[in-house]
């Protein structure tokens, strides 16, 4: 924006007589402005048509003249120019020089009295500048905003958007000739509000009159698509965006937008979703297809392989239940005989044959992934070494085996039992692989796996692994079969002859045991096939110990209770267990309900439970057991390996889980493991009910006295009421234990018990202690602070040595207590409070208040009731059962077994004085259990009972004071707390006795 300078500030001075024009101009040159001087007034015209900041004109020379080309100048002014004049009178303002009325005619006239003072007319023509130049600048505002609008329009124009306004008051329309073509109208047709409503779709027309009153009410934006009817009845689509503009009073005065047509757009978008819709139906159609097709292939292999299945297992099957037949079978006839020699080889032969079935079922589950992994240590070498003779055995003779063992092989991590199982299979195929013989090879080696190799492998990661190599020389394998022989059920061999789920297996084993398995093969030159395992990173003694037999002796009636609907298997089971846990009692039942009904409250015993049961299942009793006592170990039994169901059962709290056929050993290692554990929550069980106990009042406040009976009596009494109590007694007789019972048995033991001892704080801190303050209520006060009588409001206030408050604030006590309202210090707001409050002191107030050194009122007002503590000395029959009270504790909190009581300790316990009563006992009884003489110096004893009552108490608090620093090294904070006396209290003592 340009602005005008020498030209918008040059005067014109137009003054013909005498020399007004020459001493005006003088003037103006001095303060600085550019002036010049018309002879006439055709001359003024022309220079002030040139353009100039104002025009100074004496009166005269308008008198007489034809000013009308001076009027046309002035009326043909643009709207931002207002020419200011200084007209320059005898006489003064139009009142008293008929002349000056023509300043009316001439506009933005200022008249200047002559004769005038130089500063005058230079105020004046500073003034009149001034305001030329904000015309100026006002010209060259309106310039930019035209251009600025120009631009606009231009960029409306090329968008295609029109731009309407809307008057909020009138709800008047003004839009653009874009706007109206949006609604079908021509530049000269009229388009109001009430056609613009009428304009939109009938079913759009709530949502948008919803959305435009919801932006003239609130002041939110509008934005909303919809549907307009054009004039000829055609239908198209507008985008509408407005912002509301607000007045001085916060209300929205009009709303100024935009439209667009965006009818081509939707027309689009609608295509666009109907072909979607098409290809979306096609697409469906074609996947379905291809699903049912594929569902019937799969079906096809299915039925195909389990053909295979089918047939591989019902031949090893039918091996092995002819040597168990066989077997039993001829053992019936031998015995029917009278015939028992050679029996025991019959026996092992079906034994042998039994386990061969055990084993393949194992393999068909953890072929299905259903079979848990038990991995441990593994040292290879031996686990080969060990099949030696049964793999020697496994070949033929014309097949040599070679073991090529790593003499510095690293421990493994696997499944040694499945491991056995591979290491099986790949010898049985690598011989099957040789029909007309060969060399077999079994290796094992290290390797090291770097990132390059595992990360061409889902779910290896780089280490170290220690694998087994099984390679022959036989016929090998081509790439088709390599690329299947992972498959389940796939085989080359002929039907009867495999299953297709040996090497199946074996894969599943490397995977499961987060190792790898590959094959290497030459059609003619032989297979080698590596399995591996990754390398143990524990201690090599971790390896499963052999099973014990140790027996475990029943101490609580321990008994196993078996729940099994197979008479045989339960038979079993409790004959492994007589065999093996010499005084344990089994029991059997054969449905959960018998078990429930057998089991209760007192059960001290463990269930094992088979999964599957007539009626209630073994899950389910489960849970209705763990619901009755979930310390109760449970071990459930299943005959399919499920590690789904195994989960499931663990999470709900199983002990153990155990899948048939186990072994006997298993069973009573898992049965000894439960039983050990259903000791020790049985034992703990026990131990909570003596803490249970403990937390009573017997086990708080102890002795067998009758004075302690009595006050045990006085306790339970008062406890659960609003009564203040007063306890009397001396230093150590426990009379803050005293208030704690009495808040602990009251209905306020869910609030606070707050404990002040108020001869450990100085005077000047007192009032602030106990009633708080507000913020700067002192110096040094920066915030508010709640005291001790707010803090323990709906609970229990604490009072000890309440004889040493001071007493002009026994009074500010007695009214809180009358009234349960407190000021804190620098407040008048007064707050309300309902606490009980318990005072302690080791004095008699009574007459202290008679000396007027303790407030009397107040005095009445605790001694509601009276607590009488008694010294232990004057209850001597309970010295030694605190004392064995305290040495438990100690014991306890030491670390150490408690020592036993001697007949001379126990002789110096009971002829002590206890000058600090049951405080100095219970460090007594923590120096014995530390393995320390219960007293110092074998004359402690007769040395204080020779001292006067007030000597031996100091006696003992200096001794008590020196070996509490002692054990705090020094640190007073430390000893304070060990004490439970105030820090404060504690300084003045060690002042007091020099230590």
């Amino acid at each position: 924006m340009s602005i005008p300078g020498l030209l918008s500030e040059r005067a014109i001075i137009l003054a013909p007589r005498g020399r007004d024009s020459q001493i005006a101009m003088r003037i103006l040159d001095e303060a600085g402005y550019l002036a010049t001087v018309a002879h006439d007034l055709f001359e003024l015209v022309k220079e002030l048509s040139s353009g100039a900041g104002l025009a100074i004109i004496a009166d005269e020379a308008l008198r007489n003249s034809d000013i009308k080309p001076l009027l046309d100048l002035i009326s043909r002014q643009p709207a931002w120019s207002d020419l200011p004049i200084v007209l320059m009178t005898h006489h003064g303002g139009p009142d008293h020089n008929p002349s000056a009325r023509m300043g009316n005619l001439l506009g933005n006239v200022t008249f200047l009295e002559r004769p005038f003072h130089p500063a005058t007319l230079v105020s004046l023509v500073v003034t009149a500048v001034r305001g030329r130049r904000r015309q100026y600048e006002a010209r060259a505002r309106m310039e930019d905003l035209h251009e600025s609008e120009g631009r606009l329009q231009n960029a409306l124009k090329a968008g295609r958007l029109g731009s309407w306004l809307l008057e909020a008051e009138y709800l008047k329309l003004t839009c653009s000739d874009i706007t109206k073509s949006h609604y079908g109208r021509n530049e000269q047709d009229t388009f109001n509000y009430d056609d613009w409503l009428a304009a939109v779709y009938f079913e759009d027309q709530p949502r948008m009159q919803s959305a435009l009153q919801r932006s003239l009410d609130t002041g939110v934006d509008l934005i909303i698509e919809y549907r307009n009817v054009w004039p000829d009845g055609s239908l198209s689509w507008v985008d509408v965006r407005a912002r509301a503009i607000c007045g001085k009073n916060g209300l929205v005065s009009s709303l100024a937008g935009v439209t667009s047509d965006i009818t081509e757009r939707k027309q689009a978008e609608s295509q666009l979703r109907r072909l979607n819709e098409t290809l979306e139906q096609q697409v469906e159609e074609r996947t379905s297809q291809l699903r049912h097709k594929e569902d019937i292939l799969r079906q096809s292999q299915k039925m195909e392989a389990v053909g295979q299945l089918t047939g591989g297992i019902a031949h090893d099957f039918n091996n092995m239940l002819t040597g168990i037949i066989g077997s039993l079978e001829l053992i019936r006839r031998r015995l029917a005989r009278g015939s028992i020699e050679d029996l025991n080889s019959l026996i092992d032969l079906g034994v042998t044959s039994a386990n061969r079935a055990a084993a393949l079922t194992h393999r068909l589950l953890a072929f299905s992934r259903r079979q848990s992994l038990d991995s441990k240590p593994v040292e290879m070498n031996h686990l080969v070494n060990a099949m030696d003779e049964l793999l020697q055995r496994s070949v033929n003779e014309s097949i040599h085996l070679q073991l090529r063992m790593a003499s510095d092989l690293w421990t493994a991590e696997a499944d040694p039992n499945q491991l056995e199982s591979a290491l099986l299979n790949l010898v049985l195929n690598a011989r099957d692989a040789m029909p007309d013989g060969g060399t077999l090879v079994v290796e094992t080696f290290n390797q090291q796996l770097d990132r390059s190799f595992t990360n061409a492998h889902e779910n290896l990661l780089p280490g170290d692994y220690v694998v087994l190599s099984v390679s022959d020389n036989g016929c090998g394998m081509p790439e088709t079969v390599i690329s299947r022989a992972f498959d389940p059920f796939f085989t080359t061999k002929p039907i009867g002859q495999g299953t297709g789920l040996g090497l199946s297996m074996i894969y599943g084993f490397s995977k499961q045991s987060h190792g790898h398995v590959s094959i290497k093969s030459e059609v003619g030159r032989g297979t080698t096939v590596q399995l591996f395992l990754p390398r143990f990173k524990g201690l090599a003694d971790e390896a499963e110990q052999s099973f014990q037999s140790n027996a475990v002796y029943a101490e609580n009636g321990e008994t196993v209770l078996i729940v099994e609907d197979d008479p045989h298997v339960l038979l079993g089971c409790q004959q492994a267990l007589a065999l093996a846990l010499e005084d344990i009692a089994s029991e059997g039942v054969s449905s959960a309900e018998d078990a429930l009904k057998r089991i209760g409250d007192n059960f001290a015993g463990i269930v094992i439970s088979d999964i599957r049961l007539p009626g209630i299942d073994g899950l389910e009793l489960l849970s209705r057991l763990k619901a009755r006592d979930s310390s109760l170990p449970v071990v459930l039994i299943t005959g399919h390996g499920d590690i789904t169901m195994a989960v499931n059962a663990m999470r709900d709290g199983a002990y153990d889980f155990m899948e048939k056929p186990f072994s006997p050993e298993r069973l009573v290692d898992v049965t000894r493991r439960a039983l050990e554990q259903r000791g020790l929550a049985r034992e703990v069980w026990a131990l909570r009910k003596q803490l249970a106990e403990r937390d009573s009042l017997e086990g708080r406040i102890i002795g067998r006295s009758p004075a302690m009976q009595n006050l045990r009596a006085l306790i339970t009494n008062v406890a659960d009421t609003s009564a203040n109590v007063l306890i009397e007694g001396e230093t150590g007789t426990g009379k803050e234990l005293v208030a704690r019972c009495l808040h602990d048995f009251s209905r306020r033991k869910d609030s606070q018990f707050v404990a002040l001892n108020c001869g450990g704080l100085a005077e000047s801190l007192f009032e602030s202690e106990i009633f708080g303050h507000e913020a700067n209520a002192f110096t040094g006060a920066g915030k508010r602070r709640i005291g001790k009588i707010e803090h323990a409001h709906n609970g229990t206030l604490f009072l000890d040595e309440v004889e040493s408050m001071p007493v002009n604030l026994q009074i500010k006590l007695l009214r809180v207590l009358q009234e349960r309202t407190l000021e804190r210090l620098g407040s008048n707001q007064s707050v309300a409070v309902d606490c009980r409050v318990i005072a302690a002191t080791k004095s008699d107030l009574n007459a202290l208040s008679k000396t007027s050194q303790f407030r009397s009122d107040l005095y009445y007002r605790l001694n509601v009731v009276t607590l009488e503590l008694p010294p232990l000395r004057e209850r001597r029959e309970d010295i030694l059962q605190l004392f064995e009270h305290f040495l438990q504790l100690s014991s306890l909190r030491f670390d150490r077994e408690p020592p036993t009581l001697d007949r001379q300790t126990s002789s110096s316990l009971m002829s002590h004085d206890w000058p600090g009563n049951v405080r100095e006992l219970r460090n007594v009884a923590e120096r014995f259990a530390l393995g320390l003489p219960a007293f110092k110096q074998a004359g402690t004893v007769s040395e204080n009972q020779s001292l006067g009552f007030a000597e031996a108490v100091e006696a003992f608090e200096r001794s008590l004071l020196s070996e509490a620093l002692q054990r705090s090294g020094g640190n007073l904070s430390q000893a304070s707390q060990e004490l439970g006396m105030a820090k404060t209290t504690l300084f003045d003592k060690v002042k007091k006795y020099g230590l």
